[in-house]
């Protein structure tokens, strides 16, 4: 609401509304109202000040009245706020100009009329018809800058109900979501409002409360500084002169009380409209005179949304205005509520469906149940078929590596067999020429005996290389790969096939048994004499496989050549790397995807019986966690051979099954 500048006369158009208005009177209320026997027409005034001072001010006033309705005869009353509502109760007042928020108390409770006329202040050159409150403390106070700083500050005002001086003021804290203020911070000073700057000024309280233009007043007549305080919540609305804190709104209203008629509340409204200046002028508390009436809803709503009478006790319930009100609510309501019945509707017709499917579902589930459980019963059969099987060809497989190493036994006894026969034939020579001394014959005793103890040895590694080990331990392979050389040795060097175990992570090769250094790297988890099958399926198979290749060139006339066959250790990350090369005839590339396959044999020279390569693919994958593959160059070398490669976890990473 912004405030109104100064005109040389009120404005035209209202004016010729308000005469129209009276014109058109009725004469026989005219002709009434001028009885000479007619009580006067009392004004109830809301008076702060003493009631002869009120009097005074306001009398001017009166006698014009008087003298523009005569013969009516008009009275003011001064009236505190308790006896302005006893009088109206009463029926003792005809019309009421009081204060906007005690206004809409009395209008709600004793059905006044609606606001006939707003009241016009004066400030310089301006006409006001609004008003506001003002917040303020010290300029020196640091610790009070907002709304949030008066939770606990001590704040003055004149009384709980006061319009301009508290309602307003807790309004602005109710619209900024701030907590309500406490009875026990409230220090109450009586009116004039400039005893509540007082208070504010001599520490009686940190915050005062007050209508707005209080403090420029008591500035203009040199009572205080405008520099000795500052405003909290500030606002600047147009044209408005005072400083401000809260919202604008209407100025005093008058209004009538239900049985002043119409036509005589025109009468009285079209000739305060037209109050010369000299009169307004008299007024008191700056008042100009009267405008055509604001709107006071604005009024209304705050003392709704602070509960403040007489809207602190709730109305009495009625379903008719429940309806008025909400009635659009309530057929919204309505409408959810008729879905929410449809919907339980659907939900029971779905739950029936969900009932017949999952009766299906377990039924099914059942059949399911018992497919699966045959299943697993044929599983476990297959399992069973095929590790019986499995068993089998790993006995076939031993089958064929005991012979390999009865073949090698063969090879490593036929020596100490000699040297044991050429042992006893000198012993028959010695004592055919009497040449057998105790001497000669330890010594030869000595010699013999040494041969027995190394064939003993050879049946001690071919006994515990068919031995059965029953769980997993931890060994060395380089030191497995060299027991099996150690047997196999004598064969290979019969033809004519060298050897060689090489360290790649200690850059050391060996060619010799005694020789080997062993390493901790090289130790794998598994079952010992399982990865001695394996090196010895690896070794006869490059065996074979250089033999092979000397058949091939004796048919080509050409001149055979030194078979090499080395074992190669290296790492790779957490696994060990196995490499067994040689330099054989090779594999034909059309058959090297079918090489694991059990009884599938590339050998030539013999008849092989095709398990080795898959049952050593079954211990090093399924019983080591590893994989044994073959690697082949894209092209094939000059020298031609063949390389598979064990790929083995460090013992650390392996658990027993």
């Amino acid at each position: 609401m912004k405030a109104i500048r100064m005109k040389p006369a009120l404005d035209l158009s209202r004016l010729l509304l308000f005469l129209f208005l009276f014109l058109q009177l009725p004469a026989e209320t005219a002709q009434a109202t001028g009885a000479a026997d007619r009580a006067a027409v009392k004004i109830g005034i809301l008076s702060f000040q003493p009631k002869p001072e009120t009097l005074q001010r306001w009398q001017p006033m009166a006698d014009y009245l008087n003298r523009a309705l005569a013969p009516d005869r008009f009275a003011i009353l001064p009236l505190k706020e308790d006896e302005l509502e006893r009088s109206i109760s009463r029926n003792e007042l005809d019309f009421v100009l009081t204060n906007p928020s005690h206004y809409i108390y009395l209008s709600h409770i004793y059905k006044l009329s609606a606001p006939l006329l707003t009241v016009i202040r004066g400030v310089g050159d301006k006409f006001l018809h609004s008003f506001g409150g003002t917040i303020f403390t010290l300029a020196s106070r640091d610790d009070i800058h907002d709304l949030g700083n008066l939770k606990n500050c001590r704040i003055a005002l004149p009384f709980r109900l006061a319009f301009g001086a508290c309602q307003m003021q807790e309004y602005e804290l109710l619209l900024a979501d701030k907590r309500p203020l406490r009875d026990e911070q409230f220090v109450f000073k009586a009116l004039p409002h400039t005893n509540i700057v007082q208070a504010v000024r001599e520490h009686e309280a940190d915050v005062g409360f007050a209508r707005a233009g209080i403090l420029e007043n008591m500035a203009a007549q040199g009572v205080i500084k405008l520099a000795e305080f500052k405003i909290i919540n500030p606002q600047t609305p147009a044209d408005f002169p005072y400083r401000l804190s809260t919202r604008l709104y209407p100025e005093w209203p008058l209004a009538a009380l239900e049985h002043i008629s119409r036509p005589e509340q025109g009468r009285l409204l079209a000739t305060l409209l037209l109050m010369p200046d000299r009169i307004n002028q008299t007024l008191p508390f700056g008042i100009r005179g009267f405008a055509p009436p604001a709107s006071y809803q604005e009024v209304e709503n705050v003392l709704r949304e602070l509960r403040a009478a007489p809207f602190d006790v709730p109305p009495e319930f009625r379903w008719q205005d429940l309806w008025h009100l909400y009635h659009w609510s309530i057929l919204g309501i309505g409408a959810v509520f008729f879905g929410i019945i449809l919907l339980l509707i659907r939900l029971s017709w779905v739950k029936k469906s969900l009932e017949t499917t999952g009766t299906a579902l377990k039924e099914k589930s059942v059949a399911l149940e018992k497919l699966t459980t045959e299943l697993e019963s044929r599983v476990l059969e297959e399992t069973a078929k095929r590790r019986k099987q499995e068993a089998v060809l790993v006995q076939q497989a031993k089958l064929a590596a005991m012979g390999e190493m009865i073949g090698a036994i063969a090879h490593q006894w036929r020596q100490p067999l000699n040297a044991l026969g050429l042992c006893l034939q000198n012993l028959l020579d010695a004592s055919a020429y009497n040449e057998l001394t105790a001497e000669y014959l330890e010594k030869t005793s000595r010699k013999a005996m040494g041969q027995i103890n190394m064939m003993s040895r050879t049946i001690d590694d071919f006994r515990n290389f068919f031995r059965i080990e029953k769980r997993k331990v931890s060994f060395d392979t380089m030191e497995v790969s060299g027991r099996v050389l150690a047997l196999l040795s004598p064969q290979l060097e019969n033809q004519n096939i060298d050897w060689r175990l090489t360290c790649k992570t200690h850059q050391r090769s060996f060619t010799s048994i005694e020789k080997i250094a062993l390493c901790a790297e090289k130790k794998v988890t598994g079952y010992g004499n399982e990865f001695e099958h394996v090196i010895l399926n690896l070794i006869s198979n490059a065996k074979e496989a250089i033999l092979a290749k000397r058949m091939l060139k004796q048919a080509q006339d050409s001149a055979p050549e030194k078979g090499h066959i080395e074992i190669i250790f290296s790492r790779e990350n957490e696994w060990l790397l196995i490499e067994v090369k040689d330099n054989g005839i090779g594999i034909d590339r059309n058959l090297r995807e079918r090489i694991f396959e059990p009884y599938f044999t590339t050998c030539k020279t013999h008849q092989g019986t095709g398990l080795g390569l898959y049952i050593s693919k079954v211990i090093i994958e399924e019983h080591m966690h590893g994989t044994l593959t073959l690697k082949m160059p894209e092209e094939e070398p000059e020298d031609g051979g063949a390389c598979f490669t064990i790929k083995l976890p460090y013992q650390e990473n392996i658990t027993d099954d």
